[in-house]
């Protein structure tokens, strides 16, 4: 493995979340890719080894551990994927888990993060009074949302997830949104769900 990778970084994902969702952690990974030599492999040939070789399940899971491998290897720029750029932020939040999933759903914390309280039900669309718009695919509850997101201005809609996580002294709330289609939009869209982080814990803190 190459020196104090800072893979939490490049994935966006923390040590914690992926543990939780795969048993292994980031250098776990990157360790089985590179004895795999997965580095001559395409994109697609790494997603199938990891599934059918590394006995993943999830699909998101295998496309998350192999952006993050490519980027890695230096083969892709940090954010950047098959579909476009991504971006994550997460935040600790001192409540439980029920506390901080309530806090994503609730009509307030949707008021804060999302511009409008829509309803959060699966395959339904949604449009905020700020013109954001988007379908709600997947609810988890206390544990994701997945949905489409797209602002009035752009030609091209994103991806979604928000995730809570259970940590030792609290959860961590994390915003992970793909399919950007400019490196440009993915800095923009780092400090966008950064304040809505520190506004959602300055509600919560009331």
């Amino acid at each position: 493995m190459k020196e104090n990778p800072d893979l939490e970084s490049l994935s966006g994902i923390s040590n914690e979340a992926i543990i939780k969702a795969t048993e292994h952690d980031w250098p776990e990974w990157m360790d089985y890719l590179e004895n795999k030599k997965a580095s001559d492999l395409s994109h697609k040939e790494i997603v199938v080894l990891l599934h059918e070789d590394g006995g993943l399940e999830n699909a998101w899971w295998g496309q998350t551990i192999t952006n993050t491998y490519e980027k890695y290897i230096g083969r892709r720029k940090t954010g950047e994927m098959e579909t476009g750029f991504q971006i994550g932020v997460q935040k600790s939040f001192p409540i439980p888990l029920e506390d901080a999933w309530e806090l994503i759903t609730s009509a307030d914390g949707m008021q804060i993060w999302l511009g409008d309280a829509v309803e959060l039900k699966e395959k339904s669309g949604y449009e905020t009074r700020d013109g954001i718009t988007g379908e709600i695919r997947v609810i988890k509850p206390e544990s994701h949302i997945r949905m489409t997101w797209k602002l009035q201005d752009w030609d091209k809609e994103s991806t979604l997830q928000i995730r809570v996580t259970p940590r030792a002294n609290g959860t961590a709330i994390n915003f992970h949104q793909e399919g950007l289609k400019k490196e440009s939009m993915r800095e923009e869209m780092r400090y966008f769900w950064k304040d809505k982080l520190k506004l959602l814990i300055e509600f919560a803190s009331q």
